[in-house]
């Protein structure tokens, strides 16, 4: 999963946030900070956002994932 495409930025500015990568057959955010390296997942960006704990996030659709 290595190139340009995986790389996620915000919709408004294009502020990049990290790289999408895949950890235990799962999509997630590869993210950088100076020397430390992280992974999140989408439903733990949704946690630290709201506040709120998710079990998992519903699609409106079948994801399509070609990775």
């Amino acid at each position: 999963m290595k190139g340009v495409n995986n790389i996620v930025r915000t919709p408004r500015k294009g502020a990049r946030l990290g790289n999408r990568t895949v950890v235990d057959g799962k999509i997630v955010l590869h993210v950088k900070s100076g020397k430390l390296e992280d992974y999140v997942t989408a439903e733990e960006i949704v946690e630290e956002l709201v506040g709120v704990p998710v079990d998992h996030i519903v699609f409106q659709s079948d994801m399509k994932c070609d990775h």
